[in-house]
């Protein structure tokens, strides 16, 4: 994929499609095309900040690893999703890991281009600060997921929001099918692999969800919302 059709792409989805036209442009301009292959880290726990990437093509793994603990999967990201804007914030290290979970193509917004961008128009702080807001909304979902007491619900929840049919501004063209393990799944949802494995059947005679081996299709992601509406209703 060349940068041209890469911006044409990524500025209809998430963050860059809820910014003024004269940010969306600036940002576009100055960020360069990044190619990963599956597995690379973009970056690891404690790097020092260095911009902010926008995913194009492929699918990434977001995980936290506190001191003394070991890495643990928190979201999968589909297209439209930037993140790394925490850092250019507040110039601390990195919090989370990234991980390609696949071959990725991500535009790379460099620490001295938002420096650059910032300096010439401060209004440009809002724009990044949007992103920031979109990623603690992020975080409050999925620990509000977490938290769910009933294990259906839950699993469906955590699916839908990792095919990307619980964000609005990537739900448009989401894919159905989400490359991830069970055991993977398990470890998101806080379940063992038992209750996981049950879930899915159960979903699976219900033709909510098509289990294969490393990943998990949704058929029919608006009757699987109505199902979850239903279930977590008066």
């Amino acid at each position: 994929m060349e940068r041209e059709q890469a911006k044409q792409t990524i500025g209809k989805l998430g963050w860059l499609a809820r910014l003024p036209e004269t940010h969306r442009s600036k940002i576009l301009s100055r960020s360069v095309l990044k190619k990963f292959n599956k597995e690379d880290a973009i970056y690891v726990p404690g790097d020092p900040p260095a911009g902010m990437y926008g995913l194009v093509t492929g699918t990434l793994s977001i995980v936290a690893a506190p001191e003394g603990s070991n890495s643990q999967l928190l979201h999968t990201a589909l297209p439209g999703f930037w993140f790394g804007e925490g850092p250019a914030i507040s110039g601390a290290p990195r919090r989370v890991g990234v991980t390609a979970r696949s071959d990725v193509t991500a535009l790379h917004l460099s620490l001295r281009a938002i420096k650059e961008m910032t300096n010439d128009d401060p209004t440009m702080w809002r724009s990044i600060a949007l992103n920031a807001l979109l990623s603690f909304d992020l975080a409050v979902r999925a620990l509000h997921d977490a938290r769910l007491p009933d294990a259906h619900v839950k699993v469906s929840t955590i699916l839908l929001r990792l095919a990307g049919h619980r964000s609005p501004d990537l739900a448009v063209g989401a894919p159905r099918t989400i490359e991830i393990t069970q055991t993977e799944l398990a470890d998101i949802a806080g379940l063992s692999r038992n209750v996981i494995n049950r879930v899915l059947r159960e979903l699976s005679k219900k033709a909510l969800v098509t289990v294969g081996y490393g990943f998990i299709e949704l058929p029919d992601p608006e009757l699987l919302t109505r199902r979850l509406t239903s279930a977590s209703g008066p």
